[in-house]
């Protein structure tokens, strides 16, 4: 088996759903979490900042002589991924998706301005829904225990929309909140595909009773294990 960690990272706790489910699914696996809370939020940023704090981000990672770097981050797959210079180790991210018919996107004001989001939603009946702040919440939510005012993001926003897509990775924690506002909806969220394209590469499983470490860096650690402790998945 490769030995080799794999490396997760996100601006905050946008990541640890994933996190969740990859340890269920390769328990020996070791993994490190960084959330890079020293440029949170990423939604806010310029493109050349998103670059630069990307690659910086990489670079620091890549230290670690991971198997596997992922950016569990919409903002930073779409806008900064393609423009990394070099990789020394493979790098995955996390990408919005969309369901048939008529749909609404949520996510951040960089993903929105993004190149990728303009081409997966040409041609489409969907609209693309900015907010700015709402990770923030979710975020303070988490971390923090304060509550989410929602009512200021969707108070008189259509209900009939087919499907809606969760182009944040922070936002599938607030899903269930989500469907008092939108009801009908199927809920699609990027996440999924790359958690399935994870399992795909890691081809190799131990054999041994040994099992895999979790280590968080970054600010927060403590929150993070606590928030990370706590994560119910359905």
């Amino acid at each position: 088996m490769d030995r080799r960690c794999i490396v997760i990272c996100d601006s905050g706790v946008g990541g640890l759903r994933l996190l969740k489910r990859l340890e269920r699914a390769f328990p020996r696996e070791d993994f490190i979490y960084y959330a890079d809370y020293k440029n949170l939020p990423y939604g806010e940023k310029t493109c050349e900042e998103l670059v630069s704090i990307v690659q910086g981000v990489y670079d620091n990672l890549v230290k670690f002589s991971p198997k596997l770097v992922v950016f569990a981050c919409n903002t930073a797959s779409t806008v900064a991924l393609q423009k990394i210079k070099a990789y020394n180790s493979p790098v995955m991210g996390v990408y919005p998706t969309l369901g048939k018919g008529n749909g609404l996107l949520l996510c951040t004001k960089g993903t929105a301005n993004s190149d990728y989001v303009k081409n997966l939603t040409r041609g489409k009946t969907v609209e693309v829904k900015a907010l700015s702040g709402l990770a923030e919440e979710i975020e303070n939510s988490i971390i923090l225990g304060s509550e989410i005012n929602l009512e200021r993001y969707f108070k008189g926003e259509k209900s009939d929309y087919d499907f809606i897509s969760l182009g944040c990775t922070h936002y599938p924690f607030i899903t269930e909140n989500l469907k008092k506002f939108f009801p009908s909806a199927k809920f699609f969220s990027g996440e999924d595909l790359l958690f399935e394209k994870i399992v795909f590469f890691i081809t190799t499983f131990d054999t041994d009773q040994k099992r895999g470490k979790i280590c968080f860096l970054g600010e927060r650690k403590k929150e993070l294990k606590k928030a990370y402790k706590n994560l119910k998945l359905l």
